[in-house]
């Protein structure tokens, strides 16, 4: 059968994409559902004792005289201002210390991840590509995007509930991820496939290509990026992190000193 003939063919409905997005929110949570809440747990603890600790002296500092002072008026002050604190810098550590945990963890399992990824979306994928008007001669690469995009917000409305669900709001949840999953086709489209085409020299791309991209390389593109992204934002974390406690007991030492 030529790509022509594949072309002219109807594209089958698009049910995929809600069982696929269900199925790894269930596949995280069986596999990695016990070991990924221990991580976050003992992050958020770890964080909060830290930073509770540095928050707890800094504002025994702070508040000492009020506390040690004869007024009860200062000494209820003094309390509340030292609970206030160390309970602020408690929930911070906390809130860094989860994100940071579970961040981790998601890094360590990246090629299981992309394994259950790519077995997931390869029929989303396929789906994908059966609405794409190659036509005879293919698509000029350079009308690849304006071509694909509306591809792609066609599938995403037309997988949008069309009323009301006792299951909204889990509804709501896996259409807000397949908007993203959409995005992401989208960016791995525009910024790596089309570029790759163009270095080769390619004119036009044919379903053929695009089935190729789709199935080995596009899980493995998507992924990178968003590990990127994830590891950025576990290196703030952990500098805003080390940087208040250290910066805390520096003004409690100084505090001291003086």
């Amino acid at each position: 059968m030529t790509d022509d003939d594949r072309a002219r063919q109807s594209p089958p409905p698009f049910l995929i994409p809600s069982i696929s997005i269900w199925g790894i929110l269930v596949f995280l949570v069986r596999d990695f559902g016990f070991y990924l809440f221990v991580a976050a747990i003992l992050g958020a603890l770890t964080g909060g004792v830290l930073l509770g600790f540095a928050g707890g002296l800094l504002s025994s500092q702070l508040t000492g005289a009020w506390i040690s002072d004869s007024s009860v008026f200062s000494k209820v002050a003094g309390y509340v201002i030292f609970a206030q604190v160390t309970l602020l810098y408690a929930a911070g550590g906390t809130g860094q210390g989860f994100l940071f945990s579970v961040i981790s963890f998601v890094l360590r399992k990246k090629d299981t991840i992309e394994k259950k990824l790519h077995e997931f979306l390869e029929p989303m994928s396929q789906s994908i590509v059966a609405r794409i008007p190659f036509g005879q001669d293919g698509i000029p690469v350079e009308s690849v995007v304006e071509v694909f995009d509306p591809v792609l917000e066609n599938l995403y409305l037309e997988t949008r509930p069309k009323r009301f669900s006792i299951f909204f709001a889990g509804n709501a949840l896996v259409r807000f991820a397949f908007r993203l999953v959409i995005r992401s086709v989208r960016w791995a489209v525009r910024e790596f496939f089309v570029e790759e085409l163009q270095e080769k020299g390619v004119t036009h791309l044919n379903m053929t290509q695009m089935e190729r991209f789709m199935r080995e390389k596009m899980t493995a593109v998507v992924l990178d990026r968003y590990t990127l992204q994830l590891k950025v934002v576990r290196g703030l974390v952990l500098i805003g992190g080390a940087t208040l406690f250290f910066v805390t007991l520096g003004v409690y030492g100084a505090l001291l000193i003086g």
